[in-house]
């Protein structure tokens, strides 16, 4: 069991209030260097400083991971003007690294034989479905975790591209898009699709075909998404609070955020669907518990769900949902999230024994950029590198 033991409380600068904590372990794997705690608060604290000059940022969770020990820290305010940090207890739509966490379903089923990546996903739908293929070219299994399916980035049509807009009224919008839809359209919608090229092809990343995955992980197991992701990834990662976050009702603890630079709070993005594509809230010790669960791979399906299954031939590497790369920090894998109001990354480093998370209550064009340099430039600093 992971035992939380308060190791240091960082100076307070303005508008900055962080508590860091570290999560030991029994022991170090053997030939990993010891952590300088003190080296990783000056670098969380440094970076989160800079990230809060963007007048559109005004909070941040960060927890680290790195040989044995993890931290974390909640810096700045929720809501402009109050002065009310995050904290442990805060939930965040973590959006469409929920991808990841379906992923890791279709390998476990893919382990226990309930499912083949080569799969035509025709099989396990409702209706026949004989607009899903391309020339005799079926979808597979391996299509939808890879994102080279075909398919749309959303169903209905009309979500997309809802936020590429930019404009004030976008989480109104997706909101209402929301809620006037359903499984029985998600499947009309479906049926409607013609395909344009053979599925294996080409990278097209896809919420909907999460959906479908989702859908398909309920016919295989005959259990609803959200008792399967508590059984096989919130209880073995230790996340205590997470779940599907499917209506507003449900909205307890569940941190608001801000579009852009709206001064009101974006409404919460519920999953209207099975919440393949970006359906779960979780907090930041869930986060980093996940991310810890990821690095240590114990778990022989976890090691499966790392298995590259997609590459370009140039950049684009994908495994089970997760993005990959290789660069001077080994083999690394990464995803994002972001609804209207929240945006995340995940890092994972297992050849560093190293996973980062950092979230935020703030959306936008450039978010992504912001927390990703921030990430990297913490990396350089405890690493070295």
């Amino acid at each position: 069991m992971d035992i939380l033991i308060s190791i240091s409380r960082m100076r307070l600068l303005p508008c900055l209030s962080v508590l860091l904590l570290s999560v030991a372990f029994p022991s170090l794997v053997h030939g990993q260097t010891p952590v300088d705690s003190r080296r990783i608060a000056d670098a969380v604290e440094h970076e989160m400083k800079k990230l809060l000059k963007d007048p559109q940022i005004c909070s941040a969770s960060v927890g680290i991971y790195l040989n044995g020990q993890s931290y974390t820290g909640h810096f700045g305010e929720l809501k402009h003007g109050t002065g009310r940090p995050p904290t442990d207890s805060s939930l965040y739509e973590i959006a469409s690294v929920t991808k990841t966490m379906v992923s890791f379903l279709v390998a476990e089923a893919v382990s226990s034989g309930r499912l083949s990546l080569d799969d035509d996903i025709r099989k396990f739908l409702p209706a026949p479905f004989p607009t899903l293929t391309f020339d005799g070219n079926p979808i597979l299994i391996r299509h939808l975790l890879t994102h080279t399916a075909g398919l749309p980035p959303h169903l209905p049509l009309a979500y997309n591209g809802v936020f590429e807009t930019l404009l004030p009224d976008v989480p109104e919008r997706f909101r209402t898009l929301e809620d006037r839809y359903g499984k029985e359209d998600f499947w009309k919608d479906l049926r409607e699709l013609e395909l344009t090229s053979p599925p294996g092809e080409h990278y097209a990343y896809s919420s909907a075909g999460m959906e479908i995955l989702a859908y398909i992980l309920e016919q295989v197991s005959g259990k609803p998404l959200d008792l399967q992701l508590q059984e096989f990834v919130f209880g073995p990662a230790g996340m205590e609070a997470a779940r599907l976050f499917c209506a507003p009702s449900d909205s307890s603890r569940v941190v608001q955020g801000y579009w852009m630079d709206n001064s009101t709070l974006s409404p919460h993005q519920t999953a209207p669907l099975w919440g393949g594509g970006y359906g779960v809230v979780a907090s930041l010790p869930d986060m980093l518990r996940y991310a810890i669960w990821q690095v240590d791979r114990h778990d022989p399906v976890l090691a499966r769900s790392h298995e590259v299954l997609f590459h370009d031939g140039r950049t684009r590497w994908v495994a089970y949902g997760w993005n990959a790369w290789k660069d001077k920090y080994g083999t690394s894998f990464n995803h994002h999230g972001g609804t209207a109001g929240m945006q995340n990354w995940v890092f994972i480093y297992p050849d560093l024994h190293l996973g980062l998370v950092i979230l935020t209550n703030h959306s936008g064009p450039d978010t992504p950029a912001l927390l990703s340099r921030a990430t990297r430039r913490i990396m350089r600093r405890i690493t070295d590198r």
